[in-house]
């Protein structure tokens, strides 16, 4: 593809000005080359591709009207209200609006906002959420019902990152209330962590409810193991053999690994 003939030929060894990373330390300002890293690095290595975004639009004149790709690469790259191309995207907004509806600019903006937020209500002391600091914040910018659903999400990832499961269970029977509104997969991600670390009656029984939504959908081996798992933790020792068969049996099928779901039998038993 073009793209990887000119990341070789940026990177040959005939190329004297070195490798991205020397000619970008170096202080490398070309837009081309700029653009470059961004093309090749923004799956690979996010951060060094961010910075290179960056360099690119402190180094544009004000006067030039920005393309659709640039817009992209600034949308792409910009996370919080925090980050250098914050302003960028806030003075632009009137160029930026010739690609995309306003109102979708201003949700973008609101989420940028809301990133900044997310940082502060961190209290990585004590590993929690100051849930009271965030809704403060949180709640003119963007209403509550968004604010509530952002917290939850924030909650959701940050207590699995730091295995807070009494706080991760809270936030998750919250957030996943209406669990009908969710993706089954994602439900079924959040079965899995119950059925590891969670100990109430009434969590796990919620938590094979979503289970059960993943298997309804299509069954495999792993979302049949979830399922038995719950179920044998809720005491249903039938339905948890049962799924525990199931799951056994399409490992096999699928030449993949029975192993957990050999290890319930035997538990179930």
């Amino acid at each position: 593809s073009l793209f990887v003939a000119m990341a070789q030929d940026i990177n040959s060894p005939g190329n004297k000005k070195g490798s991205l990373k020397d000619r970008f330390a170096g202080g490398e300002k070309d837009p081309e080359f700029l653009i470059n890293i961004m093309k090749l690095n923004a799956n690979s290595d996010y951060e060094f591709a961010k910075k290179a975004s960056e360099r690119y639009f402190q180094n544009k004149k004000k006067t030039e009207e920005l393309s659709k790709d640039e817009i992209g690469f600034l949308l792409y790259f910009v996370k919080s209200s925090e980050d250098i191309n914050y302003p960028v995207f806030a003075s632009r907004k009137a160029e930026i609006i010739k690609f995309l509806p306003e109102e979708t600019y201003n949700e973008f903006d609101a989420q940028l906002k809301l990133g900044k937020i997310v940082e502060q209500s961190i209290d990585d002391k004590n590993k929690k959420i100051n849930d009271d600091y965030f809704m403060k914040a949180a709640e003119p910018l963007v209403g509550k019902e968004a604010a509530v659903k952002k917290l939850n999400q924030t909650k959701l990832s940050y207590y699995e990152q730091n295995s807070n499961f009494p706080e991760y269970e809270k936030a998750a029977l919250d957030y996943y209330k209406n669990s009908d509104a969710f993706d089954p997969n994602e439900l079924l991600r959040a079965a899995w962590i119950f059925a590891d670390h969670v100990k109430t009656p009434s969590s796990l029984k919620k938590a094979t409810e979503w289970a059960e939504k993943s298997v309804m959908r299509s069954e495999t081996s792993e979302n049949t193991y979830i399922l038995a798992k719950l179920y044998h933790l809720t005491g249903n020792k039938e339905m948890a053999k049962n799924y525990a068969e199931m799951s056994k049996n399409m490992a096999v099928q699928g030449n993949k690994d029975s192993q957990l779901a050999d290890e319930l039998l035997k538990q179930i038993k």
